[in-house]
Formats: structure tokens, sequence, C-alpha cells
């Protein structure tokens, strides 16, 4: 799953993000994030990252 990834990380270093106006949960944290940045960052990790997803929505 590393070169899907790469790949993902390639794709979003592209593209221009803002701060949402509702918090993402980034399923490899089960928390919310608003930071471009962060989720940019935490989008490539869930690639090949544990997904926690009963903890994302029950958290």
């Amino acid at each position: 799953m590393q070169p899907a990834a790469d790949a993902m990380a390639a794709a979003l270093a592209e593209v221009e993000m803002q701060a949402p106006i509702v918090p993402l949960v980034a399923n490899v944290l089960a928390a919310p994030i608003s930071d471009p940045a962060e989720i940019r960052q935490r989008s490539v990790e869930q690639v090949t990252g544990v997904v926690r997803w009963t903890e994302s929505i029950t958290g």
C-alpha cells in the first residue's frame, strides 16, 4: 500500500486546501482536525495506517 500512499501524497501536494467549516474526523487519530496541512498528512497516513473507525464514531 505504500505506493498508493506515495501517489496520494503527490496528488494532495498539488491541491489547495482550506480549513473546513466543520472539523474532519481523522480515522488514524479518531479525533477531529481542522488544519489543512494536518488533513493532508493524515489522509496519506490512513492509506497504510490502522483505521480507528469505531473510536472515530463513538469518540
